[in-house]
């Protein structure tokens, strides 16, 4: 009887010493994940209001919501051809288009080099909890101005690629969200824009992952990487594109930050 006793009370100490190990690194994990999460710095574009005006229900501006006061900080949600745009104000409710001589938009910024570690950029998306219709997700870090690609499941997601890129410019910024690759194409060229691009991969109307910028002929016009270069679309070199679009299919869970 003694020795059964003597067994559980060793077997309590063992136990006790794993709860507070797992305690103690769960406490570890927790502090880690907020730090990681502070080096997540979001990428909105927010302009000021400079004349008071009409906020609109419609990219027509037809059909007035309210008026906004100048002054008032906007987020900008998109842009149409940068004549009007899309904004919201949380504090106030709203969401609708203005135009764009009733908005400042700040210069856009450089780019932030700070590079994340593979081990922070997994923990950051696996505790985000976001699925994927396909074994691979993509997360645009804008700040950084990466894109990262992942393989594997919800909350078990191995970072396997790490993709320089140039996104929107301030006045025509990348949209910000969770969507899904909806269609992808070899080719396509804009005679509003000027130029067109390889290997696109639309993820959202009109904004697309494709190549840098190229002329009717398919020559590049413009490099610029690592850099908001952009009309809003996210741009990749020509081998790092066509590496996305051999191996990212339709449905694929795209993250922009």
């Amino acid at each position: 009887m003694k020795k059964f006793y003597s067994f559980l009370c060793i077997l309590c100490i063992i136990i006790t010493i794993v709860l507070l190990f797992s305690s103690k690194n769960n406490n570890i994990l927790a502090k880690d994940m907020y730090n990681i999460k502070q080096k997540m710095v979001p990428s909105p574009v927010i302009a000021t209001v400079n004349n008071d005006c009409n906020v609109y229900l419609d990219k027509e501006l037809k059909n007035i919501i309210k008026k906004i006061e100048k002054g008032t900080n906007v987020e900008i949600l998109q842009d149409k051809t940068k004549k009007i745009y899309l904004i919201k104000n949380d504090t106030l409710g709203i969401e609708g288009w203005v135009k764009r001589e009733d908005l400042y938009i700040p210069e856009t910024p450089i780019a932030n080099k700070e590079y994340l570690k593979d081990v922070e950029l997994e923990a950051y998306v696996n505790d985000l909890g976001l699925d994927s219709s396909t074994e691979y997700l993509m997360f645009t870090d804008i700040y950084r101005q990466l894109t990262y690609i992942f393989k594997g499941k919800c909350e078990n997601w191995k970072l396997i690629k790490t993709i320089p890129c140039g996104t929107g410019v301030n006045e025509s910024p990348t949209t910000r969200g969770i969507f899904k690759i909806s269609d992808k194409g070899e080719w396509f060229y804009s005679e509003r824009l000027g130029s067109g691009a390889m290997y696109w991969l639309k993820f959202n109307g009109s904004y697309l992952y494709h190549s840098v910028a190229m002329d009717k002929n398919k020559n590049v016009i413009d490099s610029t990487i690592g850099e908001r270069c952009s009309s809003g679309c996210v741009r990749m070199n020509l081998d790092d594109i066509k590496w996305v679009y051999d191996n990212i299919e339709k449905g694929t869970t795209v993250y922009i930050n």
